[in-house]
C-alpha cells in the first residue's frame, strides 16, 4: 500500500510544471548566497578581536539562535571559556557573554555555558510577558551590537532589580521606534579588512552575481 502511494507521488512529482522555474532557481541560489555572506559577515563582527571591547556592562545586544529571536538584552559581563578535552573552539565559542534577556516563564537552565545557548532557554511565546534572566550565551549568538548602554544596578539577583532593567529597555524601544542604532563595523568597530568590506557591500545591497 505504502509503495503504491509513493509511486503515485513520484508520478505526480514528475508531471508537475513550475512556472518560470529558471527564475525560481536563480532566486533560491541568490537567497542562499546572501545568507552565506550574512553569516560570514556576522562571524567577523562577533570575532573577539573586534567585539570584546564593546562588551561593557549595559551594552545592548540582540540575541538570536537558530529560530529563536530574543530581541535586545543588556550585557552583564564576559569571561573566557576553556575548551574541554578533545574540543576545539572557534573564536566565537571562546567567550561566554552573560546577557540579561527576556525569556519564557518556564525557562530553566544550567548557569554554565556548554552550548551556544543553554538548553531549555527560549523567548516568550506570543502574548507572554516572560521574565528577565541573566543567560550565558556565546558570541555566536550575538546578532547585532547596539550603540546604547543601559545603567545596570550592582546586583541583578532579585526580580525587582532585573525588572528595573526591563523597564529601562522598554523605554529605550519607545524612544527609538524605528529601531535601536547598531555599531557601524567600519566606523565604530574599526574593521577595515578588504574582504569584510566586500561582504558588507554585498549584504547591504543584496547584489550577488549568480554563477
Amino acid at each position: 500500500m505504502y509503495f503504491l502511494e509513493l509511486s503515485d507521488l513520484e508520478i505526480e512529482k514528475a508531471g508537475m510544471e513550475i512556472a518560470d522555474e529558471a527564475t525560481v532557481k536563480d532566486y533560491y541560489e541568490l537567497r542562499r548566497q546572501l545568507d552565506t555572506y550574512t553569516r560570514d559577515m556576522r562571524d567577523v563582527i562577533t570575532h573577539p578581536n573586534y567585539c570584546l571591547q564593546f562588551m561593557q556592562a549595559g551594552r545592548l545586544v540582540r540575541i538570536r539562535y537558530k529560530d529563536y529571536d530574543f530581541g535586545w538584552g543588556a550585557v552583564v559581563n564576559f569571561t573566557p571559556r576553556k575548551a574541554n578535552k578533545g574540543e576545539e573552539l572557534t573564536p566565537q565559542q571562546s567567550y561566554v557573554i552573560d546577557v540579561l534577556l527576556q525569556v519564557a516563564n518556564d525557562t530553566n537552565f544550567a548557569p554554565q555555558a556548554s552550548h551556544d545557548l543553554p538548553p531549555g532557554v527560549r523567548p516568550p511565546a506570543a502574548g507572554e510577558k516572560g521574565k528577565m534572566e541573566v543567560i550565558p550565551v556565546l558570541l555566536s549568538c550575538i546578532d547585532s551590537i547596539g550603540h546604547l548602554r543601559l545603567f545596570l544596578p550592582s546586583e541583578l539577583k532579585s526580580v525587582e532589580q532585573r525588572n528595573g532593567v526591563r523597564k529601562a529597555l522598554e523605554e529605550v524601544k519607545k524612544r527609538f521606534p524605528d529601531g535601536i542604532a547598531i555599531l557601524d563595523p567600519i566606523e565604530n568597530m574599526g574593521i577595515t579588512d578588504d574582504s569584510f568590506k566586500k561582504l558588507l557591500r554585498v549584504s547591504s545591497t543584496g547584489r550577488v552575481r549568480l554563477s
